[in-house]
């Protein structure tokens, strides 16, 4: 006869899990998977695998070749930005994003300021920079490539975003969805911290386009074939309204005159989660 042998139960168990988690963690995959980007030397970089409009491929590209140039890599933080931070430095909390993070122009000084911030960008070469620039400095984050219509993070993960010169690159219709995806993942009492395109600019040639508000296409220069949408005030406080922002710093608008007469004009605001 043949002895029988008892499996102590928490064996069985531990069989039986091992046996089944690779379907769990199948069925419990994201919608939007996320791949480590290997290409241009970029590192521990999650890619978004999310077709962008066709629109958004040209900004895309632009902004590789714009970001592979050194643009403006020798310039400081955003003062409006870090005027505000300092100023509210008790009331805000540690955890930001930086929407449009490009080469960590403003990354790094939060980051240097002990806040916990990650960077997102459309564009893989302003990552690519701002890993190099990370290194360099011994500081580490998460980067993230991608854009704002669908941000792939859990809602009231952040404190505040940083969104500064990124929203007007969208049409009307994708800018509202941002602005859902902003307040969606703000934790209560959250700060967006942002500037956009004023309808008063008139710093590069263009070519309106049929979209909500004015929208157009730069017809010169290095953002040549680029949509953007040029905010007015009243835009601003109708988004504001429609996502619940409470309007903490009124929208101003900032101008700069070129040399070739033409006009640089950006609105900077701060709204707050209510």
């Amino acid at each position: 006869m043949k002895k029988r042998v008892e499996i102590p139960l928490y064996v069985a168990l531990f069989v039986v899990f091992a046996w089944l988690a690779p379907s769990i963690a199948q069925d419990a995959a994201p919608v939007h998977r996320v791949m480590q980007e290997e290409s241009a030397g970029i590192k521990n970089v999650d890619v978004i695998e999310k077709p962008l409009p066709d629109y958004l491929k040209e900004t895309e590209q632009i902004w590789d070749k714009t970001f592979a140039s050194g643009w403006r890599e020798e310039q400081g933080p955003d003062k409006f930005l870090m005027d505000f931070i300092k100023g509210y430095q008790a009331k805000i909390g540690k955890m930001g994003l930086d929407l449009g993070c490009g080469w960590g122009r403003n990354l790094i000084p939060l980051l240097e300021q002990g806040f916990n911030v990650i960077g997102l960008d459309i564009s893989k070469e302003g990552l690519k920079k701002a890993k190099e620039k990370l290194e360099e400095r011994k500081l580490a984050t998460k980067l993230i490539h991608g854009e704002s219509t669908k941000l792939r993070f859990d809602s009231e993960s952040f404190d505040f975003v940083v969104s500064l010169g990124v929203l007007h690159h969208q049409k009307w219709e994708d800018i509202q969805k941002s602005f859902r995806e902003i307040n969606r993942v703000l934790r209560r009492d959250g700060y967006l911290i942002f500037s956009v395109r004023s309808a008063s600019d008139t710093e590069r040639p263009r070519q309106r386009i049929v979209d909500y508000g004015y929208t157009a296409i730069d017809i010169e220069g290095s953002k040549k074939g680029v949509v953007q949408h040029y905010f007015t005030k009243e835009e601003l406080l109708k988004l504001a309204q429609e996502n619940q922002f409470e309007v903490i710093v009124e929208p101003s608008e900032r101008n700069r005159i070129r040399e070739s007469g033409r006009k640089r004009a950006r609105w900077q605001a701060v709204f707050r989660k209510r």
